[in-house]
This record gives structure tokens, sequence and C-alpha cells, in this order.
């Protein structure tokens, strides 16, 4: 499967983000410092709201 990028949206503060899909560092929320995503190998575990997938 192929990596893709992704508008997700802060379930705190509601704000839109766009993350990698396979990040390999914790991703936090520029405006409330909300853990979005954290690592689990190779694929990211996903902690928030996945409102658009953007091809590359």
């Amino acid at each position: 499967m192929e990596s893709k990028f992704l508008r997700v949206g802060c379930p705190r503060c509601k704000q839109k983000q766009v993350v990698f899909g396979k990040a390999s560092s914790k991703i936090k929320c520029v405006k409330c410092n909300y853990l979005l995503m954290k690592t689990s190998g190779g694929k990211g575990k996903m902690r928030a709201f996945i409102k658009e997938i953007l091809w590359n």
C-alpha cells in the first residue's frame, strides 16, 4: 500500500493539519499540543479524525 498525506482534525481544538500517513515520529497539534499520531513500527497510529486523503 502506498503512503499518503492526510488532512486530520484535532479532536480537542478542531484545528486542521496535514500529516504523513507513515510518520516515524510523534505528531502533535500545532495549536493545543494534543498527540495526533504516535508511531507503531512503520505505520502511524492515528488519534485524530481523518478529514481528507491527499494524493501525492
